[in-house]
């Protein structure tokens, strides 16, 4: 896993769709593409090597290994929609991104064999969201 990620978008908003004569609600679209950028992108740690035979758990060796090749920068897009109330909106909403959460260390080797990490080519999430414009 990573350790930090700076991630950064650009919110698009549509006009609003007034629900009411007196333009207090409303309905919206937003959009927000962007990028998440891991910071480190190849991680390392320490490993210990403990003999299949012992009877306590404890290392006989540890050694450090590396990731590499780590992609440096994943998309992400924001779909919601945002009923809009005087000043507060609530937002129903859906994530989709590349990202790779185990990127950081999928490329590690230990002891000759790769470390076998779950992967997934597209994430998805839905959101709920509360904003207050001042």
């Amino acid at each position: 896993m990573y350790l930090f990620a700076f991630r950064s978008g650009v919110y698009l908003y549509s006009p609003p769709v007034y629900l009411n004569h007196d333009h207090d609600v409303a309905l919206s679209f937003r959009v927000s593409p962007g990028v998440t950028i891991p910071l480190p992108p190849n991680l390392s740690t320490s490993v210990d090597y403990v003999p299949k035979d012992a009877i306590i758990h404890v290392p006989a060796t540890s050694g450090e290994v590396s990731n590499s090749h780590a992609k440096a920068c994943y998309y992400h897009v924001k779909f919601a929609m945002a009923l809009e109330v005087e000043r507060v909106s609530v937002l129903l909403g859906y994530t989709t991104s590349d990202y790779d959460l185990y990127g950081g260390s999928r490329n590690m080797i230990v002891e000759g064999q790769k470390i076998e990490l779950p992967r997934k080519k597209q994430a998805g999430t839905f959101f709920i969201g509360l904003t207050y414009d001042f």
